[in-house]
Protein backbone atom coordinates (compact mmCIF):
# COMPACT_ATOMS: atom_id res chain seq x y z
CA UNK A 1 0.00 0.00 0.00
CA UNK A 2 1.46 3.32 -0.93
CA UNK A 3 1.51 6.22 1.48
CA UNK A 4 1.44 9.88 0.49
CA UNK A 5 4.00 12.01 2.27
CA UNK A 6 4.10 15.78 2.58
CA UNK A 7 6.99 17.74 1.08
CA UNK A 8 8.07 18.67 4.61
CA UNK A 9 8.17 15.02 5.68
CA UNK A 10 10.13 14.10 2.54
CA UNK A 11 12.69 16.81 3.26
CA UNK A 12 13.00 15.62 6.84
CA UNK A 13 13.43 12.05 5.63
CA UNK A 14 16.33 13.10 3.41
CA UNK A 15 18.17 14.52 6.42
CA UNK A 16 17.10 11.91 8.99
CA UNK A 17 19.65 9.66 10.67
CA UNK A 18 18.82 6.84 13.02
CA UNK A 19 18.69 7.56 16.72
CA UNK A 20 19.43 4.17 18.20
CA UNK A 21 20.23 4.35 21.89
CA UNK A 22 20.99 1.45 24.22
CA UNK A 23 21.42 1.73 27.97
CA UNK A 24 21.67 -0.45 31.04
CA UNK A 25 20.63 0.45 34.56
CA UNK A 26 19.85 -1.06 37.92
CA UNK A 27 16.16 -0.19 38.12
CA UNK A 28 13.10 -1.54 36.28
CA UNK A 29 11.81 0.08 33.13
CA UNK A 30 8.48 -1.56 32.37
CA UNK A 31 9.00 -5.00 33.84
CA UNK A 32 7.04 -6.13 36.92
CA UNK A 33 10.12 -7.38 38.82
CA UNK A 34 12.48 -4.80 40.45
CA UNK A 35 15.62 -5.91 38.64
CA UNK A 36 18.08 -4.39 36.14
CA UNK A 37 16.80 -2.82 32.94
CA UNK A 38 17.76 -0.99 29.79
CA UNK A 39 16.29 0.87 26.85
CA UNK A 40 16.99 1.45 23.21
CA UNK A 41 15.18 3.21 20.40
CA UNK A 42 15.05 2.97 16.65
CA UNK A 43 13.58 6.04 15.00
CA UNK A 44 13.75 7.70 11.60
CA UNK A 45 11.63 9.13 8.84
CA UNK A 46 13.50 7.05 6.27
CA UNK A 47 15.47 3.79 6.35
CA UNK A 48 18.17 4.44 8.99
CA UNK A 49 21.77 3.35 8.80
CA UNK A 50 22.80 1.12 11.71
CA UNK A 51 24.37 2.83 14.72
CA UNK A 52 24.70 1.95 18.36
CA UNK A 53 25.50 3.95 21.45
CA UNK A 54 25.05 3.50 25.20
CA UNK A 55 24.50 7.24 25.61
CA UNK A 56 21.17 8.32 27.08
CA UNK A 57 21.43 11.74 25.51
CA UNK A 58 20.17 11.63 21.91
CA UNK A 59 22.49 13.42 19.46
CA UNK A 60 21.39 16.46 17.45
CA UNK A 61 19.48 15.42 14.34
CA UNK A 62 22.21 16.51 11.84
CA UNK A 63 24.89 14.48 13.62
CA UNK A 64 25.24 10.88 12.42
CA UNK A 65 27.50 9.81 15.29
CA UNK A 66 26.07 9.95 18.83
CA UNK A 67 28.24 10.17 21.92
CA UNK A 68 29.74 6.92 23.12
CA UNK A 69 29.99 8.02 26.76
CA UNK A 70 27.92 5.63 28.90
CA UNK A 71 25.53 7.13 31.39
CA UNK A 72 23.27 5.30 33.87
CA UNK A 73 19.56 5.20 33.19
CA UNK A 74 17.71 7.04 35.97
CA UNK A 75 14.78 5.33 37.61
CA UNK A 76 11.55 7.26 37.35
CA UNK A 77 9.01 6.59 40.05
CA UNK A 78 5.31 6.75 39.16
CA UNK A 79 4.01 10.28 39.53
CA UNK A 80 1.66 10.81 42.48
CA UNK A 81 -0.63 12.79 40.18
CA UNK A 82 -1.30 9.71 38.04
CA UNK A 83 -4.81 8.33 38.16
CA UNK A 84 -5.84 5.14 36.40
CA UNK A 85 -9.25 3.59 36.01
CA UNK A 86 -9.12 0.09 34.49
CA UNK A 87 -12.38 -1.40 33.37
CA UNK A 88 -13.41 -4.74 31.90
CA UNK A 89 -16.53 -3.26 30.28
CA UNK A 90 -16.35 -3.20 26.46
CA UNK A 91 -15.96 0.42 25.38
CA UNK A 92 -15.45 1.22 21.69
CA UNK A 93 -13.00 4.02 20.99
CA UNK A 94 -14.78 7.28 20.11
CA UNK A 95 -13.98 9.07 16.86
CA UNK A 96 -10.75 11.06 17.09
CA UNK A 97 -10.50 13.79 14.48
CA UNK A 98 -10.00 12.31 11.03
CA UNK A 99 -8.18 9.30 9.65
CA UNK A 100 -4.64 10.42 8.81
CA UNK A 101 -3.23 7.25 7.30
CA UNK A 102 -3.24 3.47 7.32
CA UNK A 103 -0.06 1.40 7.22
CA UNK A 104 0.00 -2.34 6.54
CA UNK A 105 3.83 -2.38 6.54
CA UNK A 106 3.93 -3.98 3.11
CA UNK A 107 6.25 -1.37 1.56
CA UNK A 108 9.60 -2.66 2.77
CA UNK A 109 11.45 -1.03 -0.15
CA UNK A 110 10.50 2.50 0.97
CA UNK A 111 9.90 2.13 4.71
CA UNK A 112 8.50 5.00 6.73
CA UNK A 113 9.45 3.49 10.10
CA UNK A 114 12.99 3.22 11.43
CA UNK A 115 14.58 -0.20 10.94
CA UNK A 116 18.02 -1.44 11.94
CA UNK A 117 19.99 -4.27 13.55
CA UNK A 118 21.71 -3.63 16.89
CA UNK A 119 23.50 -5.70 19.56
CA UNK A 120 20.35 -5.54 21.71
CA UNK A 121 18.02 -6.61 18.91
CA UNK A 122 16.49 -5.46 15.66
CA UNK A 123 13.60 -3.58 14.10
CA UNK A 124 12.68 -4.79 10.62
CA UNK A 125 9.93 -5.12 8.06
CA UNK A 126 9.15 -8.85 7.89
CA UNK A 127 6.29 -10.82 6.33
CA UNK A 128 4.19 -7.72 5.73
CA UNK A 129 4.54 -6.39 9.28
CA UNK A 130 6.92 -4.41 11.51
CA UNK A 131 8.81 -6.78 13.81
CA UNK A 132 10.90 -5.99 16.89
CA UNK A 133 13.20 -8.75 18.19
CA UNK A 134 15.18 -8.35 21.41
CA UNK A 135 18.31 -10.40 22.05
CA UNK A 136 19.19 -8.79 25.40
CA UNK A 137 17.01 -8.96 28.51
CA UNK A 138 15.93 -5.73 30.22
CA UNK A 139 16.26 -3.77 26.98
CA UNK A 140 13.68 -2.12 24.78
CA UNK A 141 13.51 -1.00 21.17
CA UNK A 142 11.08 1.37 19.54
CA UNK A 143 10.48 2.79 16.09
CA UNK A 144 8.36 5.75 14.97
CA UNK A 145 7.03 7.57 11.93
CA UNK A 146 5.66 11.09 11.49
CA UNK A 147 1.96 11.70 11.09
CA UNK A 148 0.82 12.70 7.61
CA UNK A 149 0.05 15.33 6.60
CA UNK A 150 2.73 16.95 8.77
CA UNK A 151 1.04 18.70 11.71
CA UNK A 152 0.79 18.87 15.48
CA UNK A 153 -2.26 17.24 17.00
CA UNK A 154 -4.02 17.77 20.30
CA UNK A 155 -5.34 14.20 20.11
CA UNK A 156 -3.94 11.19 18.26
CA UNK A 157 -4.98 7.55 18.22
CA UNK A 158 -3.14 4.53 16.85
CA UNK A 159 -4.95 1.25 16.44
CA UNK A 160 -3.42 -1.94 15.11
CA UNK A 161 -2.78 -5.60 15.70
CA UNK A 162 0.04 -6.56 18.07
CA UNK A 163 1.34 -10.13 18.34
CA UNK A 164 4.00 -11.11 20.89
CA UNK A 165 6.06 -14.10 21.97
CA UNK A 166 8.14 -14.55 25.10
CA UNK A 167 8.28 -12.51 28.30
CA UNK A 168 7.95 -8.75 27.91
CA UNK A 169 5.64 -5.92 26.90
CA UNK A 170 4.66 -4.25 23.62
CA UNK A 171 2.28 -1.61 22.31
CA UNK A 172 1.80 1.69 20.50
CA UNK A 173 3.30 5.11 21.30
CA UNK A 174 2.26 8.74 20.84
CA UNK A 175 5.19 11.15 20.49
CA UNK A 176 6.46 14.64 19.81
CA UNK A 177 9.40 16.23 17.99
CA UNK A 178 11.40 16.62 21.22
CA UNK A 179 11.68 12.81 21.38
CA UNK A 180 9.13 12.40 24.14
CA UNK A 181 6.68 9.52 23.98
CA UNK A 182 3.90 8.00 26.02
CA UNK A 183 2.41 4.62 25.24
CA UNK A 184 0.06 1.83 26.22
CA UNK A 185 1.43 -1.71 26.40
CA UNK A 186 0.21 -5.24 26.99
CA UNK A 187 2.52 -7.32 29.20
CA UNK A 188 3.01 -11.09 29.07
CA UNK A 189 2.27 -11.27 32.82
CA UNK A 190 -1.34 -10.26 32.15
CA UNK A 191 -0.91 -6.56 32.90
CA UNK A 192 -1.34 -3.30 31.03
CA UNK A 193 1.54 -0.85 31.33
CA UNK A 194 1.69 2.88 30.59
CA UNK A 195 5.22 3.78 29.52
CA UNK A 196 6.89 7.20 29.35
CA UNK A 197 10.01 7.86 27.25
CA UNK A 198 11.95 11.03 28.04
CA UNK A 199 15.55 11.68 26.92
CA UNK A 200 15.70 8.11 25.56
CA UNK A 201 14.90 6.71 29.02
CA UNK A 202 11.77 4.62 29.36
CA UNK A 203 9.91 4.16 32.63
CA UNK A 204 6.60 2.72 33.74
CA UNK A 205 4.13 5.40 34.84
CA UNK A 206 1.54 2.89 36.00
CA UNK A 207 0.40 -0.71 35.55
CA UNK A 208 -2.49 -2.96 36.43
CA UNK A 209 -4.35 -6.16 35.50
CA UNK A 210 -5.78 -6.56 32.01
CA UNK A 211 -9.55 -6.96 31.66
CA UNK A 212 -10.76 -10.44 32.53
CA UNK A 213 -10.54 -12.97 29.73
CA UNK A 214 -7.70 -11.32 27.77
CA UNK A 215 -4.82 -13.72 27.11
CA UNK A 216 -1.64 -11.68 26.47
CA UNK A 217 -0.11 -14.58 24.53
CA UNK A 218 -2.70 -14.17 21.75
CA UNK A 219 -2.76 -11.47 19.03
CA UNK A 220 -4.80 -8.43 20.05
CA UNK A 221 -6.12 -5.24 18.51
CA UNK A 222 -4.57 -2.48 20.62
CA UNK A 223 -5.86 1.09 20.51
CA UNK A 224 -3.84 3.86 22.19
CA UNK A 225 -5.43 7.31 22.31
CA UNK A 226 -3.43 10.28 23.64
CA UNK A 227 -4.47 13.86 24.45
CA UNK A 228 -1.82 16.55 25.03
CA UNK A 229 -1.69 19.25 27.68
CA UNK A 230 -2.65 21.83 25.04
CA UNK A 231 -6.14 20.35 25.42
CA UNK A 232 -5.99 20.23 29.24
CA UNK A 233 -4.46 17.35 31.20
CA UNK A 234 -2.35 14.81 29.33
CA UNK A 235 -4.48 11.71 28.91
CA UNK A 236 -3.85 8.18 27.63
CA UNK A 237 -6.53 5.59 26.99
CA UNK A 238 -5.67 1.97 26.17
CA UNK A 239 -8.21 -0.43 24.72
CA UNK A 240 -7.59 -4.13 24.07
CA UNK A 241 -9.99 -5.69 21.57
CA UNK A 242 -12.43 -2.87 22.28
CA UNK A 243 -12.28 -3.25 26.07
CA UNK A 244 -10.91 -0.35 28.06
CA UNK A 245 -7.86 -1.45 30.02
CA UNK A 246 -6.90 1.92 31.52
CA UNK A 247 -7.41 5.66 31.27
CA UNK A 248 -4.57 7.65 32.79
CA UNK A 249 -4.38 11.43 33.29
CA UNK A 250 -1.54 13.70 34.39
CA UNK A 251 -1.44 17.45 34.94
CA UNK A 252 1.84 17.75 33.03
CA UNK A 253 3.33 15.98 30.05
CA UNK A 254 3.48 16.18 26.27
CA UNK A 255 1.84 19.28 24.82
CA UNK A 256 0.82 17.87 21.42
CA UNK A 257 1.77 15.05 19.06
CA UNK A 258 3.31 14.77 15.60
CA UNK A 259 4.40 11.11 15.47
CA UNK A 260 3.39 7.62 16.51
CA UNK A 261 5.52 4.62 17.38
CA UNK A 262 5.79 0.90 18.12
CA UNK A 263 7.56 -0.27 21.29
CA UNK A 264 8.75 -3.56 22.79
CA UNK A 265 10.52 -4.39 26.06
CA UNK A 266 12.12 -7.76 26.91
CA UNK A 267 11.98 -9.30 30.37
CA UNK A 268 13.91 -12.22 28.93
CA UNK A 269 16.12 -12.87 25.91
CA UNK A 270 14.17 -13.71 22.77
CA UNK A 271 11.10 -11.52 23.25
CA UNK A 272 9.52 -10.47 19.96
CA UNK A 273 6.58 -8.28 18.94
CA UNK A 274 4.93 -7.86 15.54
CA UNK A 275 2.87 -4.79 14.59
CA UNK A 276 0.47 -4.74 11.66
CA UNK A 277 -2.46 -2.93 10.03
CA UNK A 278 -2.00 0.37 11.86
CA UNK A 279 -4.64 3.07 11.48
CA UNK A 280 -3.75 6.54 12.79
CA UNK A 281 -6.29 9.30 13.33
CA UNK A 282 -6.11 12.65 15.08
CA UNK A 283 -7.12 16.26 15.31
CA UNK A 284 -8.28 18.81 17.84
CA UNK A 285 -9.64 17.73 21.19
CA UNK A 286 -13.44 17.78 21.32
CA UNK A 287 -14.82 20.91 22.94
CA UNK A 288 -16.37 20.54 26.34
CA UNK A 289 -20.14 20.69 26.31
CA UNK A 290 -21.48 24.12 27.21
CA UNK A 291 -23.63 24.24 30.36
CA UNK A 292 -27.33 24.65 29.84
CA UNK A 293 -28.59 28.18 30.55
CA UNK A 294 -30.32 28.67 33.86
CA UNK A 295 -34.08 28.50 33.65
CA UNK A 296 -35.94 31.79 33.68
CA UNK A 297 -38.43 32.42 36.47
CA UNK A 298 -42.07 32.25 35.60
CA UNK A 299 -43.50 35.65 34.69
CA UNK A 300 -45.52 37.37 37.37
CA UNK A 301 -49.25 37.10 36.90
Amino acid sequence: MSTLRSLGAMAAAAMASVLLVAACASDPVVDPAPEGSGAASASALAPPSPSDSPSLEPPPTPSPTPSLTPRPTPSVAPSPSVSASPSATPSPAPPVGQLLFRDDFSNATSPLWGASAEPSGSVAYADGALRIDLSVARHSLWSWRAVEPEQRLEVVRTEGRVTTSGAGAAGWLCGSADDRFIGGLIHSSGEWVVVDITDSTSSALDRGPLPEGIDPALPHLLSVECSGTSAGAMRLRLLVDGQEAVTLERDTGIDSFDRVGAYAFADEVGYAATFDDAAVSGGDAPSAASPSPAGSPDPSP
